[in-house]
């Protein structure tokens, strides 16, 4: 096996004992302490980092966010002057690897090496990756996972403090986070801030160790979807190998400064395919024979009835309405003129409370495997629910003008009370509010748009599509819906559905 020259790294102590650093490339020998092999595809957003600084290589981890941006440990990007980057792989010697260079480093503005404080840094990729099964993105966490939470750390570091090589294979092991305050215990207050996660196993065989610095600390949220919690960060001095918790960047603490820095978006998150989405319908609105249009989304809920937010129909006078396609650049021949709209008696466009409102199509629809009404749900929306959000709205701040395609994103109900904080006015009990794992939104032109539960399996319209902050579609902040089951008496009132 190819051996790689060795040169030590050393670091200021925390309490008597120094915490990890990035590890100097020893050579590549059989890995996480007590771990288990990973198998390609398990873990596709999991890189390797070969980087090089004034005193030598040395050897971190790191997790793809995007097609162009590794978000690993500051400590492994500071002095940084290049790196390599593998992905793709579960064996850093496998020829087929994919390999990339940075083009630069980001390393946050307040880091600090004597006790690893904004531990936290980016590389940007030279050339974007092509993503596939093995090599895809993971999602940033909006929330902190509860104390005693298992949560998985990967690498290829050492796999004993004996060891002087990282390893060739990548390999994974759960730890429980712990109370900060707990882990302060041993660490002090200094070490251990709002920024820091700390995790243990109480098992001294295991745990992550030397070389797997900047690592993703993964969970799965209540979708059963894999989002990064944290960043591996650092270890007791006395060993990887004592039941010492390791600390971890809270990537929670951090998700505007990524997003300031990488601005990823994925505000349209995924394009729809013909016949995903049959209730979709798009809504070119106007206000007289000589104004301009604007647009929104709604939904089919009868033959004759569109379902949309209020402030879509307030003022509306005329709409061309499309139904049965996803993109709205071609020629279009299922299309409607209605001249009825109806306004909710009790809307508020300052406050938009009783956001909703029904156009009546002058004809029936014919409905076939690309046009169909959705059902509505009698159930009340809790937190911590998946929701499907569907429309043509902006993909991006930046922005001037709708998307041709229909896109749709997968986001998660918090409760009215975080959004209220997130907000500071008066979120009612009419509303339910919704976050992205990675920036994720609706935007200008997806207001009125069906917001739905079980898409794939069971689709019911649990909302509309309402409300975004006024700080942009891209600035983290809940969005907002007016939730269907308190008006269905409403909807049947006017529609006899």
């Amino acid at each position: 096996m190819r051996r790689l020259i060795i040169l030590s790294l050393f670091v200021t102590s925390i309490w008597g004992s120094p915490p990890i650093e990035p590890t100097p490339l020893k050579n590549i020998v059989p890995r996480i302490i007590n771990g288990d092999d990973a198998v390609l595809g398990q873990l596709p957003w999991q890189v390797g980092i070969l980087g090089q600084a004034s005193t030598g290589a040395y050897f971190c981890g790191g997790s793809l966010i995007s097609e162009e941006w590794v978000l690993t440990a500051g400590h492994c990007i500071d002095g940084a002057t290049s790196a390599v980057i593998y992905s793709g792989t579960v064996k850093i010697s496998d020829p087929s690897r994919l390999t990339s260079r940075a083009a630069s480093f980001i390393l946050h503005e307040k880091y600090n090496p004597s006790n690893f404080n904004n531990d936290i840094g980016l590389i940007r990729l030279s050339k974007p990756l092509i993503f596939n099964e093995n090599t895809k993105a993971i999602a940033l966490a909006i929330r902190d996972p509860k104390t005693g939470t298992n949560v998985t750390v990967s690498g290829w570091g050492l796999t004993s403090d004996s060891d002087i090589y990282v390893s060739d294979d990548l390999y994974y092991t759960t730890v429980s986070t712990i109370e900060n305050s707990d882990c302060a215990k041993i660490y002090g207050f200094s070490v251990v801030g709002p920024g820091v996660m700390c995790a243990s196993t109480g098992n001294p065989h295991t745990s992550p160790c030397q070389g797997d610095s900047g690592a993703p600390v993964v969970v799965l949220n209540s979708c059963n979807k894999p989002v990064q919690v944290g960043v591996f960060s650092f270890v007791n001095g006395y060993g990887c190998e004592y039941s010492f918790p390791s600390g971890n960047t809270r990537v929670s603490h951090y998700r505007e400064w990524i997003r300031e820095k990488t601005d990823v978006r994925i505000i349209n998150g995924e394009r729809a395919t013909l016949g995903q989405f049959p209730w979709q319908a798009a809504l070119f609105m106007q206000e007289g024979p000589n104004s301009d249009f604007w647009f929104c989304g709604g939904s089919i809920i009868g033959e004759e009835w569109i379902l949309t937010a209020g402030h879509c129909v307030d003022k509306a006078q005329s709409a061309l309405v499309y139904t049965g396609i996803i993109d709205i650049s071609g020629e279009i021949s299922l299309s409607s003129f209605p001249k009825t709209f109806i306004l909710h008696d009790g809307y508020n466009a300052t406050t938009l409370a009783n956001d909703i409102g029904l156009v009546k199509l002058p004809e029936s629809l014919t409905f076939d495997n690309n046009t169909k009404a959705i059902e509505l749900s009698s159930e009340i929306l809790g937190v911590d629910i998946q929701i499907t959000v569907s429309g043509w709205g902006k993909t991006s701040d930046n922005n001037t003008s709708i998307s041709n395609v229909l896109n749709y994103v997968n986001l998660s109900t918090i409760s009215n009370e975080e959004c209220q904080a997130a907000y500071g006015t008066k979120i009612f009990p009419e509303m339910v509010c919704a976050l992205g794992e990675n920036i994720q939104s609706p935007c200008s032109g997806d207001s009125g748009g069906p917001v739905v539960v079980d898409a794939s399996t069971n689709p019911k319209q649990v909302a509309i599509t309402s409300f975004v902050s006024d700080l942009g579609c891209q600035s983290g902040t809940p969005s907002g819906y007016t939730r269907t089951t308190y008006y269905r008496d409403w909807i049947k009132s006017k529609t006899n559905i």
